[in-house]
């Protein structure tokens, strides 16, 4: 059976596999070609810009490891404050490669240190209703700062993680070519962003870092994890979201059929896209 993408998605993506197919091709490792693919991404995926609040609930890691900001995708995370009524915070932190790991990971962790601690004198809120969200590499940041506000103990701990199809192990090298040709983050992207986070640390980095190296993941925050089938980290993912449930750890699940990396926001008016992106809101407003 030949695999393709969900029908409606893949009307809705037409246009910009055009676009891909004009580029100039990428240079396999190429860190450059890497990050002006992710940006280009990224622009084809900015949402309705919507009211922005100054309070802080929930600590949004939405950046790649090696390429974005916290202005750059400002609309995003706004339409989500919007759409939910709950309060973000995403913190700038420094990109590898010339803020390799641990760099980019303290940063987060100091940033959701300094909320959890000012949360109810400066905004009003509730500290044991402090979650982490991320997206594809800052899924993989919200994990690892999920272990790591366990492992020191963080009190009162944090009440959720969501996160998105997330990026959680550099170990995850091999292509699928059967499918290759369907994602929109490919292997040697995947490859190229781990090597520019970790440099020549291969099978060193720790489970803060690679939060799939994790051998212990008991008393962790209940899990709001998505991904998409055509998605490079759809296995990583599973096995994720199956360790935790061995450890019974609450999981909310999601895997949705026949769509890639980032489908909700190149399609964001299809069923998949719409239902996705409903699923996180709802996960949001549940702390």
């Amino acid at each position: 059976m030949t695999i393709t993408y969900e029908p409606e998605f893949n009307a809705a993506f037409t246009p910009f596999a055009a676009a891909i197919a004009a580029a100039p091709k990428l240079r396999p490792g190429n860190l450059e070609d890497t990050k002006t693919s992710i940006h280009g991404f990224y622009s084809a995926m900015q949402a309705e810009k919507g009211d922005q609040d100054d309070q802080c609930r929930v600590l949004c890691a939405w950046r790649g490891y090696v390429t974005g900001s916290v202005e750059f995708l400002r609309k995003q995370i706004e339409a989500r404050v919007e759409a939910t009524g709950i309060p973000f915070f995403a913190p700038g932190y420094r990109l590898a490669p010339e803020h390799p790991h641990p760099i980019p990971h303290e940063d987060c962790f100091a940033a959701l240190k300094w909320v959890h601690e000012n949360a109810a004198d400066i905004f009003g809120v509730d500290n044991s209703r402090l979650g982490v969200f991320g997206e594809s590499a800052g899924g993989g940041l919200a994990a690892g700062l999920a272990l790591r506000a366990r492992d020191e103990k963080l009190s009162p701990p944090l009440a959720k993680q969501i996160l998105v199809y997330p990026m959680m192990d550099d170990r995850n090298t091999i292509p699928n070519p059967e499918v290759e040709h369907l994602f929109t983050w490919s292997h040697d992207n995947n490859e190229t962003a781990w090597k520019a986070l970790i440099g020549d640390k291969d099978g060193e980095i720790d489970c803060y870092g690679a939060a799939a190296r994790a051998t212990n993941l008991r008393n962790l925050p209940s899990t709001y994890l998505d991904v998409g089938s055509l998605d490079i980290f759809v296995h990583d993912s599973l096995d994720y979201a199956q360790r935790l449930m061995r450890e019974n750890v609450e999981v909310e699940l999601h895997v949705w059929p026949r769509v890639p990396h980032g489908f909700e926001g190149l399609a964001p008016q299809t069923r998949y896209g719409k239902m996705a992106v409903d699923s996180r809101d709802d996960a949001v407003r549940s702390l």
